[in-house]
């Protein structure tokens, strides 16, 4: 499934290359974009590399961090509050604060991609009517 949506990624980054220079083509370039950022999203299964972009608001996010010794970590939940600020993590060594950002700032450790936050809606078991 990779290899096939990027083959169909790099066809339509051709066409969008192809009409980018063509008068009158602004709103068909605009839907390949939409289109390339679509399947970009799927490849990476929602991850946002941080180098493409920060979130928009502060909040809680899914995050994946480089630790300074190069491992990487699980999916955990992270706040977002800026760049230069430290978010918070509760692990089971106790709480640890790091940055986001694309330079490692803060002992070596940073968020690398994230994902929005979400909790699901609970369980509602059907009730039986009366």
């Amino acid at each position: 499934m990779m290899q096939e949506l990027k083959k169909i990624l790099e066809e339509i980054e051709n066409e969008s290359e192809r009409y980018r220079k063509a008068v009158g083509t602004e709103q068909l370039v605009s839907g390949l974009e939409i289109a390339e950022e679509i399947i970009r999203k799927h490849m990476n299964d929602g991850w946002i590399p941080v180098e493409e972009r920060l979130p928009e608001v502060f909040g809680k996010y899914w995050a994946t961090i480089r630790y300074d010794d190069g491992r990487i970590s699980e999916p955990i939940v992270v706040d977002f509050r800026g760049v230069r600020e430290k978010y918070v993590v509760d692990t089971p060594n106790g709480r640890e604060y790091e940055t986001w950002g694309i330079d490692s700032a803060f002992h070596g450790s940073r968020v690398i991609a994230w994902r929005p936050y979400y909790i699901p809606e609970p369980y509602h078991p059907e009730r039986s009517r009366k």
